[in-house]
């Protein structure tokens, strides 16, 4: 038959097996949310990143539209 020792043994076993099975649920976690993290900022990056290739297009566009205008102007 089983002694006290041997259930306290039992059930301490058990806990501390649910213990690891609980940090390793956190730590999955906490890889999922930095991977998560990183890819948000790499979409904030290459949304940046557009953004001022945009705004650079439309510069250029209205540089050569002024370009456009002051040379039309010479001719006239």
């Amino acid at each position: 038959m089983y002694g006290p020792q041997d259930y306290i043994l039992f059930f301490l076993a058990l806990a501390l097996f649910l213990g690891g099975l609980a940090l390793l649920g956190t730590i999955i976690e906490w890889q999922e949310n930095r991977k998560a993290k990183r890819q948000e900022r790499q979409l904030h990056r290459l949304n940046r990143r557009e953004d001022s290739h945009r705004r650079h297009a439309n510069y250029l566009a209205q540089m050569q539209e002024v370009l456009e205008s002051v040379e039309g102007r010479k001719g006239a």
